[in-house]
């Protein structure tokens, strides 16, 4: 199960890359037509990038207080994910 959330949590980041390149592409907060500020995308992108690494840390040394951290990194993540989905 460890393996499976891993690679589900690598597919999201890569669509989540392409999702940021594609904003960036088209002038990110520059160009005025975002209705997304600047500091909610890159704040997700932090948060996600952070879980991330700690559940990989926790693959490998099976802590289960890094498992619970990722976890309390997630809830975040997933809800300004929800809030730029819905803007």
């Amino acid at each position: 199960m460890d393996i499976a959330a891993l690679i589900t949590w690598l597919i999201t980041a890569l669509g989540g890359f392409y999702m940021l390149g594609t904003w960036l592409s088209r002038g990110g907060a520059k160009a005025g037509n975002s209705r997304l500020p600047g500091p909610v995308i890159f704040g997700h992108f932090a948060l996600a990038a952070v879980g991330l690494v700690v559940w990989i840390i926790y693959v490998i040394t099976d802590k289960d207080a890094l498992a619970w951290t990722a976890f309390g990194l997630l809830v975040p993540v997933a809800l300004l994910g929800f809030a730029m989905l819905a803007r």
